[in-house]
């Protein structure tokens, strides 16, 4: 399928979708191609879904648990964590395949989910937005499939808010499953400062919300006053318990005295099973002078590896 007057793109197995940037433009209406409203009997919508057992061609040919095929970003919602006037966001759109057999259109920052995410809360990283009067009650059991993709812009000297843009110029996407580019930047918020040692401790943790392979990046930036001292750096993964879960790199630097602030930089690529916990460690010894972990330096990211 071609993309739609280059603002949007969409993945094959689906049938007679278009997407279509409202009069008001942080609104998406997703019609019937062939009549350019929503899906009706004798102008159906359809999309391959996964059931649990391979994939199943769902149709949809009227409203659907009242939703009304429209998606609203909303004024004051900094959906997935979106910061205001920063850079443009590609959101991409979901259909679900609910417990009844029908489809609910829903909005995600990343691709790559198969089932579906059960938190309403708007900042959440794994946050499906469903259309607009939609009662679908989100249900991890319930799978679901990402059909395309568009950017848009949040800044809240703007009115409205959310701004769907029409700069995109996507090819056509030719893969069912569109690889998945989740994935989380988080700094450590606040320093620790300790006149004694600073005790191995997660000091930034974030939980998976897909399962699947993750490149995790490490840095520790800490200070161990003088000799003798160690700055010690870790990735662990698992259990939400620091002192529980599995380590997967470990490094460390030693100040041989000279109580310079430094760096530890860590990596490691395994898999996590969604709701798993991925930790930063960090240990720190001395003598002499305070012992300090940096925020704002130190930092954990990972990446979905596709």
């Amino acid at each position: 399928m071609n993309p739609i007057d280059n603002r949007f793109s969409l993945v094959g197995d689906i049938f007679n979708i278009k997407p279509v940037i409202n009069a008001a433009v942080n609104k998406l209406d997703l019609f019937a191609k062939s009549s350019g409203v929503a899906p009706t009997t004798d102008h159906p919508i359809g999309v391959n879904i996964p059931d649990g057992n391979g994939v199943t061609f769902r149709i949809r040919n009227a409203s659907y648990l009242s939703g009304t095929s429209q998606f609203i970003l909303n004024d004051a919602n900094a959906y997935w964590g979106a910061v205001s006037g920063a850079d443009n966001y590609k959101i991409h759109i979901y259909e679900i395949y609910d417990a009844n057999g029908g489809i609910v259109h829903a909005l995600s920052r990343y691709s790559g989910f198969y089932n579906v995410p059960t938190t309403t809360t708007v900042d959440d990283d794994d946050y499906f937005l469903l259309e607009n009067g939609s009662s679908y009650t989100r249900a991890a059991t319930d799978f679901c499939i990402c059909v395309g993709w568009f950017w848009a812009n949040y800044n809240t000297a703007n009115t409205p808010d959310w701004t769907i843009l029409n700069t995109a110029n996507l090819k056509p996407g030719l893969k069912y499953d569109p690889p998945s580019n989740y994935g989380y930047d988080k700094l450590m918020a606040v320093s620790i400062v300790s006149a004694s040692d600073i005790p191995a401790t997660s000091v930034v943790n974030v939980v998976v919300k897909q399962s699947r392979w993750y490149n995790i990046w490490g840095k520790v930036n800490g200070r161990c006053g003088i000799s003798p001292t160690t700055l010690l750096g870790y990735i662990k993964t698992g259990s939400a318990t620091y002192g529980s879960a599995t380590q997967q790199d470990s490094a460390e630097w030693d100040t041989a005295g000279n109580g310079m602030q430094n760096n530890v930089p860590l990596f490691a690529h395994v898999f996590l099973t969604a709701g798993e916990t991925i930790h930063l460690g960090a240990y720190v010894s001395g003598a002499g002078s305070d012992r300090i972990v940096y925020a704002g330096n130190t930092r954990l990211k990972f990446k979905a590896a596709n």
